[in-house]
């Protein structure tokens, strides 16, 4: 299935409204359940629970991970510092861009923050290899899984779960839906459909 890069304004509509949607892969209908408000912060309760267990099982926090990595020297006070400012620098460059009228002063300056993007990845990348295995991470996968298992479904009943060698292709899909309907653009435009 591809996801298009605009999306029907009433698609939305329609899918936000009816619960669910529809994937389409190899001929075969597959169904996203869309979550409610209490199953969401169950989710969030659930994985709140789980980074508890994780801890109580010897499993350490970001923070702890940070520590002991600027202890080792495998991260550094600078860099985490570095990393703070170029977030901010980020958040305020494109403030700063959504003002600009002239297009070549606006092109220049997304390059610029283009290159601190790229900054920024290097060094979040450097500190996702330390953090990766924190009870913050393993929490996180748990409440990723449950999220899967809990909405796809082979029937719009919800009663047939779909088989874990599914999971794999359609987990991105899920993922890629839900920012679909979360993105703020996607709902204003559908909010002002008139039927």
């Amino acid at each position: 299935m591809k996801m298009k890069d605009e999306v029907s304004p009433s698609q939305v509509l329609l899918e936000i409204s009816r619960g669910y949607s529809i994937f389409t892969v190899n001929n075969k209908n597959y169904y996203f359940k869309h979550f409610s408000i209490e199953e969401m912060l169950e989710l969030e309760e659930f994985e709140k629970n789980q980074m508890i267990v994780a801890q109580k099982s010897g499993i350490k926090t970001r923070t702890e991970l940070v520590k002991d990595a600027m202890k080792y020297g495998a991260w550094t006070q600078s860099e985490e510092d570095k990393l703070t400012s170029i977030e901010w620098t980020i958040n305020n460059s494109l403030k700063a861009l959504d003002k600009m009228s002239d297009p070549v002063t606006r092109r220049g300056f997304s390059t610029q923050i283009e290159k601190q993007r790229e900054e920024l990845n290097q060094l979040q990348n450097k500190k996702d290899k330390i953090v990766a295995y924190s009870a913050e991470s393993l929490a996180q996968q748990k409440r990723v899984s449950k999220m899967i298992n809990n909405s796809l479904f082979n029937d719009k009943e919800f009663q047939k779960p779909i088989q874990s060698k599914d999971v794999e292709i359609l987990g991105a899909l899920v993922f890629s839906k839900f920012a679909e309907l979360a993105n703020k653009d996607n709902l204003l435009r559908a909010s002002y459909l008139s039927y």
